[in-house]
């Protein structure tokens, strides 16, 4: 063979393919030196009996041997994963993390529990802490990278230590954010992957921090989703507890958010009417201003209100009782649903929703009111979604329908139609997609109602397929935007002008048409 001067070539070593008991007898080998490198990381992290007292002090060392420990069993977790999930792998063999809960157990004995235990030891442990959070944070993402069938839990176990990472940055404000900015990505996409678990948005929740119009949404998702999250109804009251008492401080540097949040506080806490009433009426005097001030808080404020109405989640209340049951819901979600089915919890689901209602009705009156403002457009659409949801089960918009604003509605759409830029799609009852030489867009309120009940039949299955779409660019709001929000206003009015009688469509005068029994301005008449 010839060859260039100074150059030789040397034949490649023969490999020959592994076999199926091979992979089979190294995975077993993997886990059998797994599981004696567990069990001493459980034994000094987690066992009450034999862990390292949270007194004791560690020298440098001490802390160089336990992460010495803990990163051999993350490493050999890893090899793990890599060996099951081997593209020769048969399918008992694929099946074995799950069998195993071996992402759990990687997570709860060779990360979680030594964290703790670094965290109860700051400041003195901070070093290692951070040093041990780089060590875990890399092999996550690198499992993200190599085992995508555990995608998911990766994506959370992310956000979970950048968490961490956070709550360690007394000093610098900068890398605070930095860290809150990623745990924040991850649970965002782990969402985006199960829209429906209401844990997520409890931890989003958590880190939207000091803003309480984003803390109120999450907090009231983690509760209303299909899959909710029960340990939320205590967590939102580290939001809510200060607006409970008498202060002359600001709590929120804007006005009209501490009143929205305000109001929600106390119909939750079940505080007096008159308390509640006099939260409201000083909500309501600076609503109207407010609308030409905001944009995308609106279809959060839609969403916060809408729950509210649904009793932030409670099976006991009389709207959610008549609406079909999700899919999806939590472990405990029956033995809740049993235990709260009583006259007690009924007859308190019953006040918070009759403290709640005028709550909603008048916020709706008010803005709907703004008939042509485009920052209104959002709130608009949010709430016709859910309207339309109810609107289904006449039990459930029975609650309702004498005091809902249906001739602002109705006003509403009248201004929408002839302010479309583009072709009427309201006739069709499918969804008004984009015309088919276009990508799909998700409105951002499309992606802030994902998961809700709500919204459950309302988009197509492949409305949220483009993965590509950063977080930035899913809030997004070219001007196109208004003109699709009309598209979905009118198609939602002819929607629900088909499930009862409150308003109809006039073909004649393509106009839409309160029904007077209906219209609440025409029933204001002075007697003689």
């Amino acid at each position: 063979m010839s060859t260039m001067p100074g150059f030789s070539l040397f034949r490649q070593p023969e490999t020959k393919p592994i076999t199926q008991e091979q992979l089979i007898s190294e995975v077993k080998g993997i886990y059998e030196g797994l599981t004696l490198v567990e069990i001493k990381c459980i034994e000094l992290s987690a066992s009450p009996n034999t862990r390292i007292p949270e007194d004791q002090e560690l020298n440098i060392e001490q802390y160089q041997k336990l992460i010495g420990l803990h990163r051999t069993l993350l490493h050999e977790h890893h090899d793990f994963f890599l060996a099951s999930q081997h593209p020769l792998a048969n399918a008992a063999l694929r099946r074995l993390p799950a069998k195993y809960s071996m992402p759990a157990r990687m997570w709860r004995h060779g990360i979680q529990s030594f964290l703790e235990l670094l965290r109860k030891r700051l400041p003195a442990s901070r070093e290692h802490m951070l040093t041990f959070i780089c060590i875990a944070y890399n092999t996550m993402t690198l499992l993200y990278e190599t085992v995508p069938v555990f995608a998911l839990t990766w994506i959370e176990c992310l956000g979970d230590l950048g968490r961490y990472r956070m709550a360690i940055e007394d000093d610098d404000i900068r890398d605070r954010e930095i860290w809150t900015a990623v745990s924040q990505h991850w649970y965002s996409q782990a969402s985006d992957r199960s829209p429906e678990v209401g844990r997520l948005y409890h931890h989003l929740a958590i880190l939207a921090r000091p803003n309480t119009l984003e803390q109120l949404y999450y907090y009231n998702k983690a509760l209303c989703v299909p899959a909710p999250f029960d340990s939320a109804r205590q967590s939102i009251m580290t939001l809510f507890r200060p607006f409970l008492k008498e202060t002359t401080t600001r709590i929120d540097p804007d006005p009209f958010n501490e009143a929205f949040v305000r109001v929600h506080a106390m119909i939750f806490a079940l505080r007096p009417s008159e308390e509640i009433d006099s939260a409201l009426d000083k909500f309501l005097e600076n609503l109207d201003q407010k609308i030409a001030e905001k944009n995308k808080e609106w279809y959060l404020i839609a969403i916060s209100l809408i729950c509210s109405l649904l009793g932030y989640g409670d099976p006991n209340n009389p709207i959610t009782k008549e609406l079909p049951k999700p899919k999806e819901k939590s472990p405990h979600q029956d033995e809740t649903r049993n235990a709260a089915g009583n006259s007690v919890a009924e007859k308190t689901a019953q006040l918070q929703f009759e403290s709640a209602r005028p709550f909603v009705m008048k916020t709706c009156d008010i803005v709907f009111r703004r008939k042509a403002d485009i920052n209104a457009l959002p709130f608009f659409h949010t709430i016709l979604v859910s309207l339309y949801h109810i609107a289904q089960r006449p039990k459930a918009i029975a609650f309702i329908e004498k005091e809902f604003p249906w001739t602002r509605v109705v006003e509403v759409l009248n201004e929408a139609y002839p302010a479309l830029m583009s072709k009427p799609r309201m006739a069709s009852e499918t969804f008004p997609r984009p015309p088919r030489n276009e990508p799909l867009r998700p409105l951002p309120e499309d992606y802030a109602m994902r998961g809700l009940a709500l919204s459950e039949k309302y988009f197509p299955p492949d409305w949220f397929s483009s993965d590509k779409l950063e977080d930035d660019e899913k809030m997004f709001e070219p001007p196109s935007l208004g003109d699709e929000r009309r598209q979905r206003l009118l198609w939602l009015g002819r929607r629900i002008c088909s499930v009862g009688n409150w308003f109809e469509w006039d073909e004649g005068s393509s106009r839409f048409i309160v029904n007077p029994a209906y219209d609440r301005d025409s029933s204001l008449t002075v007697e003689s």
